[in-house]
């Protein structure tokens, strides 16, 4: 009987060992199981709340600016974006700007509302073509409110702008001495507007004139008569205490003297002629292209979208002993200032735009103000460097003009006979190879 028991015990401790192999292989598997499903959820859970986007365009087309980021943060209570459109879908663009601003900041709402799904909600200023409604929310009411025509990240950026800080800077432009009006350029008036600066003019004639304590800055574009002696002195106290400027210079008939002195108190001259670059220019030597140097890493350069083309410029030079000025850009070494009979005054290379900083002081020259006229203020980058730099002298450093970024194709040229190569290499070594393969797994399988 106990030989009998012992036999029975040996048949069946494998089958006991394998059951419990069979017991702990099925429990890792639920285990694993169980694990993956409890990594899976998690993930998910930190991506509903998360998200991480990568954008590899070259010119980060597809991601915001830091100076929006930096907008976004002066935000003083939850922003609500509504985009209103006529279509059943919204426009992929636009959502895809919407989802960027709502990942930048946890105060950022978007909704989009189609006027065929939703007309009760459309506002009366919706005529067909899409709206952005930005609105600041306190309570769950509305304490601010923006509408953008075109929805990009320049306009909604200046929208948000307007939003944080409602009351408008002034620039005031000088009048009386021949100058270009702020009516005789609607479309930077319209662009200064977009970025929350309400424009005046100043004259300095009357007797007890003065500059306005609510002036953001004094800009000063294309004088053609001379100062006067109390005006100079005005002018020259508002630069000495803690005064912002932005001057446009621009060949003058005449000599102004009085002008000129103010300019060197700045660190600059400026002389007779005007600037022909014959090695960096835009279709024409008398449209000198702005030459960054190595060195320059002005704050004001984070806003301009290209290169600056300075038509009409002045042979603008900086003094040895000056302090505080930066060049931000220059003509090439071949470029030349002439005369109007046409003889050579000057040989360069000139300042065409540089920036001055002492203290609590700023100025920005520009040896063109045919820059910010008509044609001149779209050619390029002039539109963004002009606005960069107003931001810059006002201090809006971290405000910035948000420079525009046009998509870059990346293309391959190959020679032709490298074509004709990679065509046939396709079209017949790939397939055959296949075929071969194909073939010698049969054969070994057969």
């Amino acid at each position: 009987m106990g030989r009998a028991q012992s036999r029975k015990w040996e048949k069946s401790a494998p089958r006991d060992r394998s059951s419990r192999q069979r017991a702990l292989l099925g429990f890792n598997a639920v285990a694993s199981v169980a694990l993956l499903g409890i990594l899976l959820i998690g993930a998910n859970y930190i991506a509903s709340r998360r998200h991480f986007t990568f954008d590899l365009t070259r010119n980060r087309v597809n991601s915001l600016s830091e100076q929006t980021h930096k907008a976004l943060e002066k935000l003083p209570s939850p922003l609500r974006l509504t985009y209103f459109h006529a279509s059943r879908q919204i426009d992929p663009t636009a959502q895809s700007l919407l989802d960027a601003y709502a990942r930048a900041s946890d105060k950022v709402r978007v909704e989009s509302v189609s006027a065929l799904r939703e007309p009760s909600r459309v506002p009366p200023s919706f005529n067909g073509a899409p709206l952005l409604i930005a609105q600041l929310e306190k309570d769950g009411k509305v304490v601010q409110r923006q509408e953008i025509s075109v929805a990009d990240e320049g306009n909604l950026t200046s929208a948000l702008l307007k939003l944080a800080n409602p009351q408008a800077e002034t620039l005031y432009f000088l009048s009386g001495h021949g100058e270009v009006a702020p009516s005789q350029v609607p479309e930077l008036q319209s662009a200064l507007a977009a970025q929350n600066y309400e424009v005046k003019t100043l004259s300095l004639l009357p007797q007890g004139a003065k500059i306005p304590a609510d002036a953001a800055a004094l800009v000063i574009m294309a004088p053609q008569v001379d100062l006067g002696a109390r005006e100079a002195e005005i002018l020259s106290t508002y630069l000495a205490n803690k005064g912002r400027m932005v001057w446009l210079l621009s060949p003058s008939r005449q000599k102004l003297p009085r002008f000129e002195a103010l300019l060197k108190l700045l660190g600059a001259s400026v002389g007779s002629g005007a600037v022909f670059d014959l090695q960096q220019a835009y279709q024409s030597p008398q449209l000198p292209v702005g030459i960054r140097g190595d060195g320059t890493r002005h704050p004001l350069l984070r806003g301009v979208s290209g290169d600056v083309v300075f038509p009409g410029a002045v042979p603008l030079q900086i003094g040895a002993r000056a302090t505080g000025i930066t060049p931000i850009f220059t003509t090439s070494a071949q470029s030349q200032s002439l005369k109007p009979d046409g003889s050579a005054s000057g040989k360069g290379p000139f300042v065409l735009a540089a920036a001055i900083e002492r203290g609590a002081s700023r100025a920005l020259i520009s040896s063109s103000a045919a820059l910010a006229v008509g044609e001149g203020l779209s050619l390029f980058g002039n539109k963004s460097f002009l606005l960069a730099g107003i931001n810059w002298v006002v201090g809006n450093d971290a405000l910035i003009s948000i420079p525009p970024k046009p998509p870059i194709a990346s293309t391959l040229q190959m020679p032709d006979a490298s074509a004709r190569f990679a065509a046939l290499f396709s079209i017949l070594v790939m397939p055959l190879v296949a075929l071969f393969i194909g073939a010698a797994v049969w054969w070994k399988r057969r």
